[in-house]
C-alpha cells in the first residue's frame, strides 16, 4: 500500500514538472505583430536574464492581471504594447508543445512584479 502511495505520488511530481515547462514569467521587451521578445529570468535572484524571441499564434490571448485573487480580463493588443513603455512589462507567457501551435505563444498575461532578490 505504501509502495503504491510512494509510486503515485512520483508519478504526479513528474507530469506535473511537464505541464510547467509551457510557462515562461519574464520581461517582455517588445511585441511587433507576430514576433515577441521576451528576457526570462530563470530564478528570482538572476537579475540580467536571457532574452529569447518566440512567435506568437495568431489566435493568441492577451490578458491583464487583476488583484490577487480576481481573473484576468482579455485586453486588446494595443493595451499590451503600451504596457512596455520604455523598461518592459512583466508578463507571463503559455508556449504551446502541440498540434499546430507547437512552441507559438498562445497566451499572453500582463502584470504582477518581479520581486527583487536578496
Amino acid at each position: 500500500m505504501l509502495r503504491r502511495s510512494i509510486a503515485a505520488a512520483l508519478v504526479l511530481f513528474v507530469l506535473g514538472g511537464f505541464v510547467m515547462a509551457e510557462t515562461l514569467r519574464g520581461q517582455l521587451v517588445s511585441l511587433d505583430g507576430t514576433k515577441a521578445k521576451v528576457k526570462v529570468f530563470k530564478s528570482k535572484k538572476d537579475k540580467e536574464g536571457e532574452e529569447k524571441e518566440f512567435t506568437v499564434a495568431s489566435s493568441a490571448k492577451y490578458m491583464k492581471g487583476g488583484k490577487k485573487g480576481t481573473e484576468p480580463t482579455e485586453v486588446a493588443v494595443e493595451d499590451v504594447k503600451k504596457a512596455i513603455g520604455t523598461k518592459g512589462a512583466t508578463v507571463t507567457i503559455e508556449v504551446a508543445d502541440d498540434g499546430e501551435h507547437k512552441g507559438k505563444i498562445t497566451k499572453i498575461t500582463v502584470g504582477g512584479r518581479r520581486k527583487k532578490a536578496e
